[in-house]
């Protein structure tokens, strides 16, 4: 639940941050807002709570999860968050590539992990939609949203041209 929280905060101070702002509007401009919020609240900060979750509170995670018990897949995975979390602060610093980067590795990423919850979820073969189906359609749409505003951040900053062949 807190990344969607982390990504609805990053949003609204996204906005406010362009409304108060004494610079001229512009798509660009907010889509370059919007990342530069996102990315370390979201990928960076909301990364990094789920892999000191898995670290200091493995057995907890394994219930609300459902993993049998704590093992090297919870670790392996720790390690990912630890990761995802360290390269979206570091995108405070490092901008242009490096969050086209960050959001494409952490957007496939969490549709992976959406992909896996929802083949938990259909075998089960819970007669209703259960709410953690709805939870975990923000795994599908947050990771989306991360794509597209990456893809138009690049295209305003004409980042991939095609090479010159010589």
């Amino acid at each position: 639940m807190h990344p969607l929280i982390l990504f609805i905060f990053a949003i609204l101070v996204a906005i406010i941050h362009l409304v108060v702002s004494q610079r001229a509007f512009t798509a660009a401009r907010a889509v370059e807002m919007l990342l530069s919020y996102i990315i370390p609240l979201n990928i960076g900060i909301g990364s990094l709570i789920i892999f000191f979750d898995y670290v200091f509170y493995g057995p907890h995670s394994d219930k609300v999860s459902s993993w049998v018990e704590e093992g090297p897949c919870q670790a392996q995975l720790s390690i990912a968050y630890l990761a995802l979390g360290i390269a979206g602060l570091i995108s405070i610093w490092w901008r242009q590539g490096f969050w086209i980067a960050t959001t494409i590795i952490s957007g496939f990423f969490i549709f992976g992990i959406a992909y896996v919850h929802f083949l938990e979820i259909s075998e089960a073969r819970l007669g209703t939609l259960p709410s953690g189906m709805l939870l975990h359609t923000g795994d599908l749409l947050i990771p989306a949203i991360y794509l597209i505003l990456a893809y138009f951040y690049s295209a305003s900053h004409k980042f991939f041209r095609p090479s010159k062949r010589r």
